[in-house]
């Protein structure tokens, strides 16, 4: 049985820093690589190849994970699938707010043990277990990404873990 976790993470003020540049960062790549689009037709793959040209000229791009730019990149040219397709408008301008978020779509190690979790760029991160999680036995089969979302100071993890509930357990450990 499979079951999706969120997670809040506790970063330190460095880490704070970085996951907010982060957030700035994909936003000010999904605005351009979208002011880009507006005026040339071009391909999802396209928008992706020009991203090492953008962190050539602009070097603060190189102190966030790259899977997250990319990652912006992804929902910008999903936004103009669904707007092909008949689904929705054009796609909007990202503004700066309160709840802004980016996606790492790589597996991490987590340490159950100590509780941290390894983000690439991050380092090793404390997260807070919630205490009807304790329950929750079994392995992590795969970690679908990390979302990092920032309001104030709140960040979440998601993870997907295989897990048998407390009282299956005596039943599965007997056989």
């Amino acid at each position: 049985m499979l079951r999706a976790i969120k997670y809040e993470l506790r970063p330190n003020a460095t880490q704070r820093t970085l996951i907010n540049k982060t957030c700035g960062c994909c936003r000010w790549v999904y605005n351009d690589a979208l002011a880009f689009a507006k005026d040339n037709r071009v391909s999802n793959y396209e928008l992706i190849k020009r991203l090492p040209r953008l962190k050539d000229t602009n070097l603060w791009l190189c102190e966030v994970p790259s899977q997250a730019l990319q990652q912006s990149l992804m929902d910008l040219g999903r936004a103009f699938k669904n707007k092909f397709e008949g689904r929705t408008e054009w796609p909007v301008f990202h503004r700066k707010r309160g709840d802004e978020s980016f996606r790492i779509p790589v597996a991490c190690n987590i340490d159950y043990t100590r509780f941290r979790i390894s983000i690439p760029k991050l380092g090793s991160v404390k997260f807070y277990r919630d205490k009807k999680d304790e329950d929750v036995t079994g392995f992590v089969e795969e970690v679908n990404g990390i979302v990092a979302e920032r309001p104030v100071m709140v960040y979440f993890k998601e993870s997907v873990r295989s897990h048998l509930p407390k009282d299956c357990r005596e039943k599965y450990e007997s056989k």
